[in-house]
């Protein structure tokens, strides 16, 4: 249960990729586990995160909360599709949020986030899906499909013929522009061409790419638009989406 000593490739820093990934535990409502003193633990959900502060909620039990206030630090522990995501941080503080129990703590410096071949991967609307283009090795484009689905590990596009999948072998870079967070443009590495059947019966075809070196403001964006599908989706319940 401690940061210290996890591979450096597998730790965030930067306070707008951390407030991105808290954000994405608060808005799918992530259960999350408190690790504190010699072997305590209780069970939460994180409530906002902001600038530099996250609040999570208090537990039912009012002498674990009365030790949780005393202990100087404590580890966060979540498990987003199967990823290890935990942090630490100092004195946790008591406050009221919304009426409600509460308590807030400062923004971790740094996070760690394990299994990132694992990472959550988001579909896309296909009312809204931005387009992706795909470019040969010699920078060559070979065309533009809908992006499909959207991960910081990868993205798949859709598209309509099982001829069109005959450009997948030769993609080496994609380039697309997600609404309001800027452009993605990264190399690739092509993992599967996929049979999608539709409800009507007729197949569509998915094809995936892993990124290759994603820099770090392009896995922010993405964060962050991962995070505005996932809201919007909350906030519209009764609309049809797909799952895959």
């Amino acid at each position: 249960m401690h940061i210290d000593g996890i591979d450096e490739r597998f730790l965030v820093r930067g306070r707008m990729e951390i407030l991105a990934l808290l954000n994405e535990l608060i808005y799918r409502q992530e259960p999350v586990s408190i690790h504190f003193g010699a072997d305590e633990c209780i069970e939460t959900q994180l409530l906002e995160a902001r600038e530099h502060v996250l609040v999570f909620e208090a537990c039912n039990d009012a002498e674990a909360n009365r030790r949780l206030a005393a202990s100087s630090s404590c580890t966060f522990l979540a498990h987003p599709e199967g990823i290890r995501v935990l942090f630490a941080t100092d004195q946790a503080q008591p406050v009221s949020w919304g009426g409600s129990a509460a308590f807030s703590v400062l923004l971790p410096a740094q996070l760690a986030r394990l299994q990132r071949q694992e990472s959550f991967r988001t579909i896309v609307p296909p009312q809204s899906a931005p387009g992706v283009t795909l470019y040969a090795g010699d920078g060559a484009p070979l065309g533009q499909w809908p992006l499909r689905d959207l991960s910081v590990g990868g993205l798949g596009v859709a598209v309509n013929s099982q001829a069109e999948t005959a450009h997948a072998p030769g993609v080496a870079r994609v380039r697309l522009a997600l609404p309001g967070h800027g452009d993605v443009d990264c190399a690739v590495h092509l993992r599967h061409a996929t049979d999608l059947r539709q409800p009507s019966g007729d197949l569509a075809y998915r094809i995936g790419f892993s990124f290759a070196g994603l820099p770090e403001p392009m896995r922010v964006a993405i964060l962050r638009y991962i995070v505005d599908i996932e809201q919007a989706r909350r906030e519209a319940p009764l609309s049809n989406h797909a799952e895959g």
